[in-house]
């Protein structure tokens, strides 16, 4: 890690440190990172896969991130159509300490550049990949699925809609802010973020000494209760949706995904 680095004060250093993984980690080939509020929807085996499907140059494995910086106007340069996500990397640290041009001279440069629109880590690799997107592998967007993605229009993962999240980020605290959950009004948002709560709060509770399909009764009843109350609250008995995804899909992806690993 480098010493005294300005970056180092910018912003979370348990999250900047993700910039360094090759350096950090300097006995090993490869590794994937995760944020930790996630949540599997699909068994992990399925994202490392990925990386048997790198080309002999790419070094990192990420995920698009859905209407961010199309949505707040970006100041910087991001990486490809809709810049990437840095909650998830797949990340080939062999190659990462290979590359042809030297790390931190290039982090510092484009930190110092665009200074004035850098919000985090995730900023500073859209910047450095925007200019060198050969080494990136691209994962589909179903392993990038967020609350954001549902309460915007411009939400744009069509693999989603057909296959279900692969995995679900629960970024800006959305899974565990107590103000969020104990408002009992029924915001704009909260028919859409619930779910998502409610995913992360059973697995939290769930004792690793009961089956999972124990797990998958406890998590459809608080979802059906949920849905109850949404429904009362909007006065309609129309589908309430999960994003394009309704209860019912979504109940049949759990129930396929603890068939899967029971």
């Amino acid at each position: 890690m480098p010493e005294k680095w300005h970056l180092m004060d910018f912003y979370e250093k348990c999250v900047t440190e993700k910039l360094f993984l090759h350096w950090v980690l300097s006995d090993f080939d490869s590794v994937v990172y995760l944020d930790t509020d996630h949540v599997f929807m699909r068994p992990p085996d399925h994202l490392v896969e990925h990386f048997k499907n790198f080309d002999d140059t790419q070094v990192l494995g990420v995920a698009p991130v859905d209407g961010y910086y199309l949505q707040h106007s970006a100041r910087i340069p991001y990486y490809g159509r809709q810049g990437l996500s840095s909650a998830l990397l797949l990340a080939n640290l062999t190659r990462w300490r290979d590359l042809p041009f030297d790390w931190l001279p290039m982090v510092t440069s484009v930190a110092k550049v665009f200074k004035e629109g850098i919000i985090g880590d995730q900023d500073i690799l859209n910047l450095v990949f925007s200019e060198f997107p050969d080494y990136i592998y691209d994962l589909s967007c179903d392993w990038s699925g967020s609350i954001e993605q549902c309460l915007t229009v411009n939400w744009n993962c069509s693999s989603i809609e057909q296959t279900g999240f692969s995995l679900v980020h629960g970024a800006r605290s959305r899974f565990f802010a107590e103000d969020l959950w104990n408002n009992r009004t029924i915001s704009q948002e909260l028919p859409y973020v619930i779910p998502m709560e409610e995913i992360f709060v059973a697995w939290e509770r769930h004792d690793l000494t009961d089956s999972l399909s124990v797990l998958l009764q406890n998590l459809t009843k608080n979802l059906r209760t949920r849905e109850d109350e949404l429904r009362r609250a909007q006065a309609s008995h129309k589908e309430n949706l999960f994003c394009p995804y309704s209860f019912e899909k979504l109940l049949k992806q759990l129930k396929d995904l603890v068939n899967l690993l029971s």
